[in-house]
């Protein structure tokens, strides 16, 4: 679905911080409290994936069959 990423956007960002580790930076996922936690990126994917509040927004993502757009040139045929 066209223009969903800005909906996302404030949910996944409340899920994300940075936290200085053995002098490096790295990306900490936080938990649905804002605290964080032990969940790895691939994770926090899933977890958002698998919310229903969000399935409107992330159906658009699942779309297969005749005319889902898989790139290409859109089933255009070049006329000589």
């Amino acid at each position: 679905m066209e223009g969903s990423a800005g909906l996302l956007m404030p949910h996944i960002k409340s899920r994300l911080g940075v936290e200085e580790k053995d002098g490096q930076f790295v990306t900490v996922v936080h938990d649905s409290e804002g605290k964080p936690s032990a969940l790895t990126l691939d994770e926090l994917k899933v977890d958002i994936s698998s919310n229903k509040a969000f399935a409107p927004v992330l159906a658009g993502y699942k779309a297969s069959g005749g005319s889902a757009d898989h790139g290409g040139d859109g089933g255009a045929t070049k006329i000589s």
